[in-house]
């Protein structure tokens, strides 16, 4: 127990470690490696604690420990503490037996403070001078006549060189050979200038020791002189400073290091006045050593954190504790910066705090990404949540829609019923545009994106803009001449522009002007390395513009989420501009805003710009009667009230028509067929089984059988259910009775063709 106590209580630091497991730590083994909690440490691997350019080498001499290969050894590497910083190291290991067998005893010892501060070795230099003259060193006394040379060295000269009393006696010539040669013609003027004036001889050194060392030494020597002032020899002493030119070299590259860093680095008393800072600093906040040294950081205060938060900021550092922590400052030139700062107290000689070392990162444009990743994944989630409720709503408005047009189709124009039905219709399809606004979010199917002309959009849907903003607010086009092409679906860039109009409308209520622009723009790299800029490449610009009451950057911030809105109970559903944003997302596009308070508002929207400016147009609908026919029709749809609209639909048209509510359904209603199935109808997402499952089991038996899948999910729901890879047409709920007549009759003469 004794002993134990000792190791714990060791300055050193002590690990057990067997087969690479740290097995016991000691507390100075906790504290240089910056662990606080023994139990992290204890199991971890020891090779954790030590830079990955040094793991190889110190896990091969812990298994060499282990296994009896080798006797003791020691030497130096960089450590790596729990923050990933990096600390020199003296490594000693030797093999111990425990009755479970052996293991490696690792001592660690830092030996950062043998590299102190240049600042602190000039401090101390006097002290050092008048101290060298009584440390033990190599005392010797030289002859002024060269030939002549040594005529006294002390032991220390062996130990520290390799060579004897004898050789240096024996040798004249030999303290001059083993002068490190850039630095003999230096030494052998200085020397003779001292003996010429009487001045004492000081030189610092190279000496090459006997087995090639490169030795340092401090030379200081007098000229003795006779009674009668004759001059007799030198008499001196060599001290040897290896050591302290390495820390020299060591602080020589530290200082270039911290001059160099990336981070801002800045340094203060414990009063809280600036001591220096680094030129990483100044690039920061845009001050410069010279106006900052001798400030506090109050210079960089912004107001935005209270003075709570300063209290327990200083209240943690003057305890000792380092401080880690993020807030937002003020440049020089006024402009906010959100940063990462640690704070690290700094102890003298006597374990007082006595600085304080601030580690400055600039973190804006990492807290803004993580505002736009935020921003996306709640998108992300309302879309997920759109998806599962817009299946539903499109069963009901196929049915309510469907069934309202075959009442219609009965109904004689002069019928009164025929107006409330109209009615019922109305209202039918008020709620499948709204059923669409919600499906923006969950994928805009791909057959209905296309190579378009932005302009003809536009002007397409000039009327209506005009029906929409009032007389009182003015329209302005400004459509740029030979616009590059786009590819999305007109239906739904119209939909962007009047929910745009709709929104600048609502913010002049007293009128105002709307101007809605195209133009080709292209974005270069310099321009796309601002912070939320557009990525580089070539776009097609709208740009829809009002002089209505502009919004504060906290509104913006909001504007795209779903439901948010700024307007009275009853005046939107927060969907209009999240709409927006989803369709030109889904476009490849990107949209940004520009607004103030009272100074209106400006929406540009980039959509890439497509090179083949072939254009491309719906197919037109077929002239002619009717659609109608005979084949036999498999529906296949979980929900009855579609289930029941599609057969009402198709029998009208002569279709044989066999339902089924399942998949299973469907496979026991086949097996009692004996004629054949021409056209499967199956809603692409079923229970159980999903519509493509179903494909693949009824193809066997059914190989001329065409497919038509059905949907009211977006296409992410689709996708998940393997539908996404099927060649067969998809028709979207909420649907027609006219459309699924038409698609049915497409599909079937399709086969007839074929």
């Amino acid at each position: 127990q004794r002993f134990r106590s000792v190791v714990e209580e060791s300055p050193v630091g002590v690990g057990i470690v067997r087969r690479g497991i740290v097995l016991y730590a000691n507390r100075a083994t906790i504290r240089i490696f910056g662990q606080t909690d023994r139990s992290l440490m204890l199991g971890s691997a020891v090779l954790n604690y030590v830079a990955p350019q040094a793991r190889a080498e110190l896990g091969e001499s812990v298994r060499k420990q282990e296994q009896g290969e080798i006797g003791p050894t020691s030497g130096e590497i960089l450590g790596q503490r729990l923050d990933g910083s990096l600390l020199p190291l003296q490594v000693d290991i030797a093999r111990v037996e425990f009755s479970d067998g052996p293991a490696a005893a690792v001592f660690f010892t830092d030996i950062s403070e043998r590299r102190t501060a240049q600042q602190a070795l000039r401090e101390s230099e006097a002290r050092y001078r008048a101290l060298v003259e009584r440390t033990p060193g190599i005392t010797y006394i030289a002859s002024l006549d060269r030939a002549a040379g040594a005529q006294y060295v002390s032991p220390q000269a062996e130990t520290l060189l390799g060579f004897s009393q004898a050789e240096w006696l024996a040798d004249p010539e030999l303290w001059v050979k083993q002068l490190h040669p850039q630095d003999r013609g230096r030494v052998l003027e200085q020397l003779y200038h001292s003996r010429a004036t009487g001045e004492p001889f000081r030189a610092e050194y190279r000496l090459l020791a006997r087995d090639g060392r490169t030795v340092w030494l401090h030379d200081e020597a007098v000229l003795v002189h006779d009674e009668a002032g004759r001059p007799l020899f030198d008499q001196g002493i060599l001290v040897d400073i290896t050591a302290r030119k390495e820390v020299e070299e060591q602080l020589r590259l530290q200082a270039a290091v911290l001059e160099a860093a990336a981070t801002a680095i800045i340094i203060v008393d414990r009063h809280g006045v600036i001591t220096w800072v680094n030129p990483a600093f100044t690039r920061l906040t845009g001050y410069t050593a010279a106006e900052a040294v001798g400030q506090t950081p109050r210079i960089l205060r912004s107001g935005k954190q209270d003075r709570a938060f300063y209290a327990h900021l200083w209240g943690t550092i003057l305890s000792g504790e380092v401080w880690r922590g993020e807030l937002v400052n003020r440049r020089k030139d006024g402009s906010l910066y959100a940063e990462e700062q640690t704070i690290t107290p700094v102890r003298d000689g006597c374990g007082d705090i006595s600085h304080f070392i601030a580690v400055k990162q600039d973190v804006s444009e990492r807290r803004r990404l993580q505002e736009q990743l935020g921003r996306a994944q709640k998108m992300e989630a309302i879309g997920q949540f759109a998806s599962g409720i817009v299946h539903n709503f499109a069963n009901l408005q196929t049915v309510i829609n469907g069934f309202a047009d075959l009442l219609l189709a009965q109904l004689e124009p002069s019928d009164p019923r025929r107006e409330h039905v109209e009615e019922i219709r109305k209202a039918g399809e008020s709620a499948t545009q709204l059923t669409l606004q919600l499906l923006a979010f969950s994928g805009v199917p791909e057959s209905a994106a296309r190579v378009v002309d932005l302009n003809a959009v536009v002007c397409d849907c000039e009327n209506l803009l005009r029906q929409l903003i009032g007389e009182d607010v003015e329209l302005a086009l400004i459509l740029a001449p030979d616009l590059g092409r786009v590819r999305a679906a007109p239906a739904q860039l119209e939909q962007v522009i009047m929910n745009l109009a709709t929104n600048a409308r609502d913010a002049m209520p007293r009128g105002g002007r709307l101007t809605i622009a195209t133009g080709n723009g292209d974005v270069d790299e310099a321009a796309a390395g601002e912070p939320g800029a557009t990525p580089p490449g070539r776009y097609v610009a709208l740009t829809v513009s009002d002089t209505g009451a502009g919004m504060d950057s906290a509104t913006q911030a909001q504007i795209f989420e779903p439901f948010f809105t700024t307007k009275g109970p009853g005046r939107g559903t927060g969907l209009g501009l999240s709409t927006v944003h989803s369709i030109v997302t889904q476009c490849g596009g990107y949209i940004a805003v520009e607004s103030a308070p009272g100074q209106g508002t400006s929406f540009r929207i980039s959509l890439p710009r497509i090179e083949d400016e072939v254009e491309e147009h719906e197919p037109a609908a077929p002239a002619g009667q009717e659609p109608r026919g005979t084949e036999a029709i498999l529906v296949v749809e979980d929900n009855e009230g579609v289930r029941v609209l599609m057969r009402h639909t198709l029998e009208e048209r002569g279709y044989t028509v066999l339902e089924a509510a399942s998949a299973e359904d469907a496979l026991a209603l086949v097996q009692g067929l004996t004629s054949a199935v021409h056209l499967l109808i199956a809603d692409a997402v079923l229970p159980g089984m999903s519509g493509q499952e179903l494909v693949r089991l009824l193809a066997a038996r059914y190989p001329q059988m065409k497919v038509l899948l059905m949907s009211g999910y977006g296409d992410d729901v689709i996708q998940r259910y393997g539908e996404g890879e099927s060649r067969a047409p998809l028709l979207r709920k909420p649907f027609s009775p006219v459309a699924l007549a038409s698609e049915v009759r497409a599909i079937l003469d399709e086969r007839r063709e074929g």
